[in-house]
């Protein structure tokens, strides 16, 4: 064999060696969150691989009050972070370019409510005119508790001067109102179906807006990140959006099976994970749906000033 030959010989056999092409390394965006039924989504694309599928690596970040959720999003040691409206439209007043980009509850009145002041068979409690000079317990002041405290007093012709206040964690409301160290306590799921199974189940306040919004779609709870974020990143947010969706399509399909990933996940009984009430879970909501709650935080003094909810979301749909 020439040398000629020699050489054309050795870049063949080069040619029919094609090395595997690795695929792309998963994206990793780290979540913060405080453990809610809520999320419940979220724990099942976690469990069923619905995250990997879109080519994202989820770090969960597993904190104990919505405060510590928006400062880690806005300090940068999370991507991604999980909290209510009204804590959102707070910081968002503030100046912190904070945005949803996709719904995780919905609720709608005047029965479908995460959040709920309910007191106990005994106290005598039925309504929110009962609670004069009452002591109340909220999980955080300025929050949604404080929110529907206010709205409702309203309408029964109180104010929040009306009655006392206590913060207390969800977990340890219970405790307290079987104490009577609280008269009516703002909890949800699973505390309140816990709470039912010692007579402490009766709805005395609810709702996120003002009384002719009630049959409407009120935004709980969803998915937020930083302004620029979302920018640089809007392919990483909207797998995010894409596989809480399937994830929301297969609780539908399957409640059952869903009820048990709630349960590994957030490490309730099971006579507690089949009884909850499951939230309104949709990725898009109306912008209706979160204006109501801002118009109704800024008429109470929730929140100082109004704002619109434009400023609160980004759209992954334009």
């Amino acid at each position: 064999m020439t040398r000629l030959a020699t050489i054309v010989s050795f870049f063949a056999a080069l040619l029919l060696f094609v090395p595997p092409v690795s695929a792309a390394q998963p994206v990793l965006v780290r979540f913060v969150y405080l453990t809610a039924v809520d999320l419940l989504p979220y724990f099942v694309a976690d469990k069923k691989g619905y995250f990997a599928e879109v080519n994202l690596k989820v770090e969960p970040m597993l904190v104990t009050g919505g405060a510590a959720v928006i400062g880690a999003v806005s300090g940068g040691s999370a991507e991604v972070g999980y909290a209510g409206t009204v804590p959102l439209i707070a910081a968002r007043i503030q100046g912190l370019p904070l945005k949803y980009f996709t719904g995780i509850a919905l609720d709608k009145g005047p029965t479908n409510h995460t959040l709920i002041y309910v007191a106990s068979k005994e106290s005598g409690i039925k309504k929110a005119a009962d609670l004069k000079g009452k002591m109340i317990a909220m999980n955080a002041r300025s929050g949604q508790c404080e929110l529907i405290a206010r709205l409702r007093l309203a309408d029964a012709g109180l104010s929040i001067a009306d009655v006392r206040i206590t913060t207390i964690p969800f977990p340890q409301m219970q405790a307290a109102v079987q104490l009577g160290n609280v008269d009516a306590a703002c909890n949800n799921d699973p505390f309140l179906t816990s709470m039912k199974q010692f007579r402490i189940d009766v709805p005395v306040m609810a709702g996120l807006v003002q009384k002719e919004h009630e049959n409407e779609l009120q935004l709980h709870s969803g998915l937020f990140a930083n302004e620029e974020w979302l920018k640089q990143n809007r392919a990483t947010a909207s797998a995010f959006r894409a596989a809480l969706g399937k994830a929301m399509k297969e609780i539908a399909a399957n409640e059952s099976e869903a009820r048990k990933i709630l349960m590994e996940y957030t490490k309730i009984d099971a006579a507690v994970a089949n009884n909850v009430v499951l939230s309104i879970a949709q990725t898009d909501f109306p912008v209706s749906s979160l204006q109501a709650v801002i118009d109704a935080a800024a008429a109470t003094g929730t929140v100082p000033k109004r704002i619109e909810a434009s400023e609160l979301i980004y759209d992954l749909n334009k």
